[in-house]
């Protein structure tokens, strides 16, 4: 069994966020469509998915609990993921503002996490990511590896973990937002994959990314 990339148009993974006053057959039609996108794709980003109050309160309390972490050149306190200085990446624990469902559980977010993987749900780890001007991209990777090693059968697997990410502010393009590869996490070969050109999205602030991990 071969899977294959598909070309795709950042425009092609966003979706506005599920409104409260959908009727539960579009609400159905909703969950129906983004899964698609995510099982595609592996990614989607949904426009205004948290309120923007909720994005406020956060980076206000970060600018506070992590002020040390804002002055570019830190590494203390952060695991050091990257090899770039400009970049930090924060433990979070989920108090203060972090702890508003409406901020690390939104409703799109969480109504279509559970239609890909079920009720039983965790949130596994959170952290914050603080890139200073003049940091280089960061390096291609997948947050998990295949969990079966990578078994033609778990191809076709829904995802059993998923990855958000919610800029606490506008993220244009100049700015270098997260990019991705459609479909990669349906292939093994990662040289075959990241030799193609990547997709990125602008975010605003209150809309997330999420991605099969």
């Amino acid at each position: 069994m071969a899977a294959t990339m598909h070309a795709v148009n950042a425009e092609d993974v966003v979706r506005d966020a599920l409104r409260s006053d959908l009727s539960p057959v579009a609400r159905q039609a909703w969950l129906e469509d983004a899964s698609a996108c995510v099982r595609r794709y592996g990614v989607i980003v949904i426009r205004d998915a948290i309120p923007l109050a909720a994005v406020a309160a956060v980076l206000d309390d970060f600018k506070v609990r992590h002020d040390v972490h804002m002055a570019p050149g830190q590494k203390k306190l952060f695991r050091t993921f990257q090899s770039d200085p400009l970049r930090a990446q924060v433990p979070i624990a989920i108090d203060g503002p972090v702890a508003d469902p409406g901020f690390f559980a939104p409703t799109s977010v969480l109504a279509l996490a559970r239609k890909l993987m079920g009720d039983d749900l965790i949130v596994g780890e959170m952290g914050v990511v603080i890139t200073h001007a003049g940091a280089g991209s960061q390096e291609a990777h997948r947050d998990s590896d295949f969990l079966f090693g990578g078994l033609d059968m778990e191809i076709d697997l829904p995802p059993f973990a998923m990855t958000l990410l919610t800029p606490l502010l506008d993220v244009t393009l100049d700015m270098g937002p997260t990019e991705f590869w459609a479909g990669s996490h349906r292939r093994r070969d990662e040289t075959a994959v990241t030799v193609m050109a990547p997709q990125r999205a602008a975010l605003s602030a209150g809309s997330v990314l999420l991605i099969d991990s």
